[in-house]
């Protein structure tokens, strides 16, 4: 994803440092080809050693909402259910392709504003960001936000 800026690696590496806190995340995603093709690739990263729950492919739309719903924290890439999650208040963090760090190869980012332009200031508390192509991406910063915007 993005170049592979991110990879199952790093997600792994989120997940240990998760577990290490005492947290089992739950994946979710589509039925889709890729989706699942992803979670394999998370499964050879980790090596049997991370603890999760895997729901891609097998949870209806109510599903999904009610697991937000019941989140302490949501991490993921910028897409709709980080924004339904946002926008419910429920603690999140979103990775973004943005204007200020542009990433060889990948098409046109969207601009660094659009990060935050959409929730009110009042709701910044609970959300954080992380731009693909920035230093500060790396597995111990989302881990970190994460903890620290968690119910």
């Amino acid at each position: 994803f993005h170049a592979d800026t991110w990879t199952a690696r790093d997600w792994s590496d989120v997940i240990g440092i998760l577990n290490d806190g005492g947290i089992e995340p739950v994946l979710g995603g589509a039925p889709s080809y890729d989706d699942k093709a992803y979670v394999k690739r998370l499964d050879h990263a980790s090596k049997g050693k991370r603890r999760y729950v895997n729901r891609v492919g097998d949870t209806s739309m109510a599903e999904i909402m009610s697991a937000i719903q019941e989140s302490s924290v949501w991490i993921g890439l910028n897409c709709g259910l980080g924004i339904v999650a946002a926008s419910q208040k429920v603690p999140t963090v979103m990775l973004w392709s943005d204007s200020e760090h542009p990433i060889d190869g990948v098409g046109p980012p969207l601009h660094t504003n659009m990060k935050r332009a959409w929730l009110p200031k009042g709701d910044l508390h609970y959300y954080r960001t992380l731009s693909f192509g920035s230093p500060d991406l790396i597995p111990a910063n989302v881990a970190s936000a994460a903890l620290e915007v968690a119910r």
